[in-house]
């Protein structure tokens, strides 16, 4: 999907593998009980949209634009958040991350709470003011450009 616009709505159920979203804007859309594999999100644009029960496995989020964007009791695996700008809080909550790497995102302000963090690196970018607390940290790497995380 390139060059495309979803406005309201809801995705249920879809289980696709290798789908590129390129350039793609979704805005107030639910995602639940999605499969998607080996996913590439390419310069996108998400604004009040929620993850539900998905599963994200070697998902590739490249210079994606955010705002609003919740994932909530989703597995997310094998899968890269590079160049994130998140312009309003993202949340994550009930989410288990095995395998996953935050590069040179900025995600100011958003939160994580009740995750799951198995060998997930933090690598460059801005985490001001995002709430960790409340999640076991100890398989969590930072990468030596990361910035202030509370």
């Amino acid at each position: 999907m390139a060059e495309r616009t979803l406005l309201g709505g809801r995705m249920s159920k879809v289980e696709a593998e290798r789908v590129t979203f390129d350039q793609v804007a979704l805005q107030s859309v639910l995602i639940e009980h999605c499969v998607l594999a080996s996913s590439d999100w390419m310069d996108c644009s998400l604004s009040r949209v929620v993850f539900r029960n998905c599963k994200i496995l070697g998902a590739n989020f490249v210079e994606n634009r955010w705002a609003n964007v919740v994932f909530q009791n989703c597995r997310i695996e094998y899968a890269t958040f590079a160049s994130i700008q998140a312009a309003a809080p993202i949340a994550f909550i009930d989410t288990r991350f095995k395998d996953v790497i935050f590069r040179r995102s900025d995600l100011p302000g958003g939160h994580m709470s009740r995750c799951t963090l198995d060998d997930v690196e933090f690598d460059g970018g801005s985490y001001a003011d995002f709430d960790f607390r409340g999640n076991d940290l100890s398989t969590v790497s930072a990468g030596p450009a990361t910035s202030r995380a509370s």
